[in-house]
């Protein structure tokens, strides 16, 4: 058992290293969680809409949106996957930002509270104007970033073996 960290930290740094010189894999991963979630929230925004009484077209179509965008990538394969992934989800930060920014102004003129829906739509469009810019550099920073997190994790499980 006491070697347990020592094995983790060993496996965990090696998949740090391959994840760092190919973050394609990672891009392509994290997309296709993404695309779950897209999914998955499209469904549930839809289900919302259906219950709601207060029906908004707005919800209507981010739900709809969300549902083909998530149905898109997960059927993409692993390369065309990593490489559409930014801009999809760009397009649906953006399309979630419009959205938010309709609740917001529809809270605020029923005379609620508006912040959180402000601040969800703010950063929804920062985030989407980052992955519009550079797309394909934001894919590979994300990829890297995430191999470079595993990589601490990998060293600091070795180190704790030898604090042990």
């Amino acid at each position: 058992m006491k070697w347990f960290p020592l094995t983790t930290g060993i496996l965990v740094t090696f998949t740090g290293i391959y994840l760092f010189l190919h973050p394609a894999v990672v891009t392509a991963t994290l997309a296709w969680l993404f695309a779950l979630v897209m999914f998955i929230s499209g469904i549930s925004a839809l289900v919302s809409y259906g219950k709601s009484q207060n029906k908004h077209i707005l919800q209507l179509v981010q739900a709809v949106i969300s549902i083909i965008f998530g149905l898109i990538l997960l059927s993409s394969n692993t390369w065309a996957l990593s490489n559409i992934a930014v801009t999809i989800l760009a397009y649906w930060l953006l399309i979630t930002a419009i959205v938010q920014f309709g609740h917001a102004n529809r809270l605020q003129k029923l005379g609620f509270p508006n912040k959180p829906r402000l601040t969800i739509a703010i950063t929804a469009l920062i985030f989407a104007l980052l992955l519009f810019s550079a797309p394909f550099f934001s894919a590979a920073v994300i990829g890297r970033f995430v191999a470079v997190i595993i990589l601490i994790v990998g060293v600091s499980t070795i180190s704790f073996f030898f604090r042990m």
